[in-house]
């Protein structure tokens, strides 16, 4: 069903299980607090951008997300947390992965109030990661624009392969402040179940194909990340040494993340190469908005 949001970000609490428990939702609006909307290059606009200038006429996406603050709606955000009753359950959505998150830091206070289940769209697949390694982030964006397998002669890994090329992942090179892990992935059309338990002590979230199959399943605890969240190690592995060419080039055998994806000349991929199924699926390279350019994901 469609609806009108109350408002572009908004608190509301409800009871679920017959009155066992109660949520409290945060509803956030990610698009003021990314980078490569605020910015004046239209190429990293996804609407009435360069790349599909007669998607919306007359849209109005770029003037509308720069009339909004992310530090307004931050501050909104802390405020909010500290007036949720305790012995909630706390779930946040959110259009955007917390990775693409880079104006302020909005993961911070969600971690900091021991959130349950934050839920985002955007990219169009199904996944389940961790940020700064705790936590239950749920990717169910798999419901449209999705390279479908087995139509019109697309085979499983053209589809993985194609989606990829396109930069989809639910975490990205982009994070500012925090760490992404992918736990599940996949880029197929499906959805996403939340079910609590008989007792209302945890919750189980699904992901579900098109024809109704689970190909991942995760239960959080109430109140699980009572602790909050770790640092990252520091006596963990040792990270692969970046090579003294930043150039990835199409011949070589191994890339590592981060590098430019160059041609023979030694320049960045163009947008146009960078998604190219041949050219930019070999190393990954994914397009990097804020830089304009193309790079290793």
């Amino acid at each position: 069903t469609r609806g009108v949001p109350q408002s572009r970000y908004y608190y509301k609490r409800f009871s679920v299980g017959g009155g066992k428990a109660n949520v409290s939702l945060i509803v956030l609006d990610s698009s003021p607090c990314q980078s490569m909307y605020r910015s004046d290059d239209p190429s990293g606009w996804d609407p009435c951008g360069s790349s599909l200038p007669n998607d919306c006429p007359g849209c109005t996406f770029h003037a509308n997300v720069v009339a909004q603050s992310c530090a307004t709606q931050l501050a909104w955000l802390k405020t909010t947390i500290a007036q949720v009753p305790e012995g909630d359950w706390r779930i946040a959505m959110i259009h955007a992965p917390a990775s693409d998150i880079d104006v302020e830091d909005l993961i911070t206070p969600l971690q900091q109030g021991n959130f349950d289940l934050v839920v985002n769209g955007h990219v169009h697949l199904l996944a389940h990661y961790t940020v700064d390694g705790v936590g239950t982030y749920i990717t169910s964006g798999a419901g449209c624009m999705v390279h479908m397998e087995n139509r019109n002669g697309v085979t499983p890994a053209t589809v993985e392969r194609n989606n990829t090329s396109l930069g989809a992942s639910s975490c990205t090179s982009y994070s500012t402040w925090h760490t992404c892990e992918i736990v599940f992935q996949r880029t197929v059309p499906g959805f996403a179940v939340h079910t609590f338990s008989e007792d209302m002590m945890s919750l189980t979230t699904t992901l579900i194909d098109e024809n109704g199959n689970t190909l991942h399943s995760t239960t959080t605890k109430k109140n699980s990340n009572s602790t909050g969240p770790t640092p990252p190690p520091s006596n963990g592995p040792t990270p692969a040494p970046t090579p003294a060419n930043k150039c990835c080039y199409y011949s070589d055998s191994v890339c590592y993340t981060g590098q430019t994806c160059c041609n023979t000349e030694g320049q960045s991929y163009s947008k146009y190469t960078c998604d190219d199924t041949q050219w930019g699926t070999k190393h990954n390279c994914i397009w990097d908005w804020r830089e304009s350019k193309c790079i290793v994901g």
